[in-house]
């Protein structure tokens, strides 16, 4: 699957919390989300921003371009990481460690990083 693949398998998977996310597409899924992200923030920084004469830093800095896009992929993103679980053989509650900060995220990663169940 290339990174392509994987943004369309998200989209098209919404609001889909059931059946299992592949260890490849769940990453690809990641990097994708990650580069738009950066992108749009480039974007925001140097067009968007400056063009509705909003600062780019500080307090009152504006990002609208991000913090959108943001909203857009939340829901995929947490499927996505519940399917990827499943896959691992974890139950998909598990993503609410996520909640805890720094600690949660470095076991997410952990249990993402797992292999699916049933390959050895």
């Amino acid at each position: 699957m290339i990174m392509i693949d994987a943004l369309k398998y998200g989209f098209a998977n919404y609001f889909n919390f059931s059946g299992k996310t592949g260890r490849s597409t769940f990453w690809y899924w990641i990097l994708a989300t990650v580069l738009i992200s950066i992108l749009l923030q480039i974007t925001d920084f140097f067009i968007v921003a400056p063009g509705l004469g909003v600062p780019t830093e500080g307090v009152g800095a504006s990002q609208p371009l991000t913090w959108l896009y943001s909203l857009v992929i939340l829901i995929p993103t947490i499927a996505m990481g519940i399917r990827r679980l499943r896959d691992a053989g974890k139950p998909g509650w598990l993503i609410l460690l996520g909640l805890i900060p720094l600690v949660g995220t470095l076991v997410l990663i952990y249990f993402f990083v797992q292999p699916s169940e049933g390959s050895e």
